[in-house]
């Protein structure tokens, strides 16, 4: 395992979603600098 690597779980509507979309894993990488931030959400199946 990666040492940044956590542990997020989906719930209600979208986990639901994900599991008829067939996806398996999300791979999220977030990143700021002092009054912006981004993030970037991959979905795997």
């Amino acid at each position: 395992m990666d040492s940044c690597s956590s542990d997020n779980r989906l719930s209600g509507n979208a986990a639901r979603t994900a599991e008829r979309l067939g996806i398996a894993r999300f791979h999220l990488s977030i990143s700021h600098e002092r009054s912006l931030a981004i993030a970037h959400v991959i979905a795997e199946a």
